[in-house]
């Protein structure tokens, strides 16, 4: 209360309590710019973050079609190589089968 009745002083006190509250109002305003910078900043990243998950579902999209590329190109390869495979034995078998019976038959002639 002797503060309010000193003149000087209440002076003192209201100037300073204006600058108070004109800090005040600086800081506020200061903290709007902070926060739309922080919302600006915030979109910014959940930008990039949508661009990187699509990056990432394309590149597993690309991966999953190359698996399944090597898949069918494996495949084909294995079901030529069986097909060469096959045939192969097959003329082994027909070849050794003859040779057999033409020396069972060069034998029986003899």
């Amino acid at each position: 209360e002797e503060v309010e009745d000193c003149e000087k002083c209440s002076q003192k006190l209201f100037s300073s309590n204006n600058a108070v509250i004109k800090m005040n109002s600086n800081l506020t305003n200061g903290s709007n710019v902070d926060v739309v910078d922080n919302d600006r900043q915030v979109r910014e990243l959940e930008l990039e973050l949508a661009q990187t998950k699509l990056a990432l579902v394309e590149a597993e999209c690309k991966n999953q079609d190359l698996i399944h590329q090597l898949n069918n190109a494996v495949a084909e390869i294995q079901a030529s190589k069986n097909t060469w495979l096959h045939k192969t034995w097959s003329s082994l078998k027909d070849v050794t089968k003859k040779e057999g019976s033409s020396a069972a038959e060069a034998k029986d002639s003899t």
